[in-house]
């Protein structure tokens, strides 16, 4: 009986390892699945690339090696009004910006013009603050992220005012 119970724990322990051998065979496997998927992306990306060079439009009657120098050229001036475009766009919304601050701070000062006389130049100011967090709720923005953005427009109206507003 000895024997069989030295056996017993011995044969677990052989299983255990092959336990231990078929879960690293599955986890290589699965890389290798993954690297696969890789190639096929790469492979799908490249020719999406070479369908996008193929679109650009090649003048007629240039020899082959001209045309490739056209359609490099093309590429490059294309990124570039792309590059163009984007700066366009960020100029448009940075004016955006700028002139939304300055709406919201003309329209502070003009509520701050109707309770001044009122109210008193504190009063206004604690009345306009009231409306507006009713308006602009405290999970948009804190009370000083309101605060910071009630000043920033009041700023932009100050100077933009002074300087007079285009368009």
């Amino acid at each position: 009986m000895e024997i069989d119970d030295t056996e017993t724990p011995a044969e677990p322990s052989t299983a255990q390892k092959k336990r231990t051998r078929e879960s690293s065979t599955e986890k290589s496997s699965s890389k290798k699945a993954k690297k696969s998927g890789g190639k096929k992306v790469s492979s799908t990306l490249k020719q999406l690339i070479e369908e996008l060079l193929t679109d650009i439009p090649v003048v007629g009657g240039i020899s082959e090696e001209s045309s490739c120098a056209t359609d490099a050229r093309g590429i490059f001036l294309q990124l570039s009004d792309k590059i163009d475009n984007a700066e366009t766009k960020n100029e448009d919304a940075s004016r955006d910006l700028i002139s939304s601050y300055f709406d919201f701070g003309e329209a502070l000062f003009n509520r701050y013009k109707e309770l001044n006389p009122t109210y008193g130049k504190e009063g206004a100011r604690a009345l306009i603050k009231n409306e507006v967090r009713k308006e602009i709720s405290e999970t948009k923005f804190s009370d000083d992220a309101l605060k910071k953005r009630m000043e920033r427009a009041r700023k932009m109206f100050r100077i933009f005012n002074t300087i007079g507003k285009e368009g």
